[in-house]
């Protein structure tokens, strides 16, 4: 009987003290934000929340932005080096492939490995069905500035090398 009551009286004491020191933490944090606040110079940040007009970040964000970085799509600019009538890629025959100096990615999707370096000179390839040769080496003259949109692929008969296919092009004026 006496081992119980002194059982308790120890867990009685031990809880009593945590409580007491947990309060004395409190008491000193709550003086020191007082401190802390009434300091002149020193306003207190607010962080933004949901909903708040000034956080562009969240409210303001369009879906076509959000959206337009689609899977496996690099956007970049470049300047064209070379232009190639017939280039074979990952064993494949092209009609028509640049040869680009990188100089500056905009963005990618989702998906893009081992993506080229600003700087780099990369080979892209057109895709087959609306290839006019001609035409495209008129527009696609050495130095001349180019904005693109490709797509990584994964060739068929290595499995590692990556092929880039170019899905838009724009010539920036």
């Amino acid at each position: 009987m006496y081992k119980f009551l002194y059982i308790l009286i120890l867990i009685a004491s031990f809880s009593c003290k945590t409580n007491s020191v947990a309060q004395e933490n409190t008491s000193l944090n709550t003086e020191k934000d007082k401190v802390e606040n009434t300091e002149e110079g020193k306003p207190k940040i607010e962080i933004p929340g949901l909903g708040d007009p000034w956080d562009n970040e969240i409210t303001n964000m369009h879906a076509e932005e959000y959206n337009s970085s689609e899977s496996k799509k690099v956007y970049f600019s470049g300047s064209v080096i070379e232009f190639f009538t017939t280039k074979i890629v990952c064993e494949k025959p092209f009609k028509a492939a640049i040869k680009i100096k990188v100089d500056k990615i905009n963005k990618f999707g989702s998906g893009v490995t081992n993506l080229f370096s600003e700087g780099q000179e990369m080979t892209f390839v057109f895709e087959k069905s609306y290839v006019d040769t001609e035409a495209l080496q008129k527009h696609f003259n050495p130095t001349k500035k180019v904005t693109l949109v490709v797509q990584q692929n994964v060739c068929s008969s290595t499995g590692k090398e990556k092929i880039y296919e170019i899905v838009r092009f724009n010539f920036p004026k």
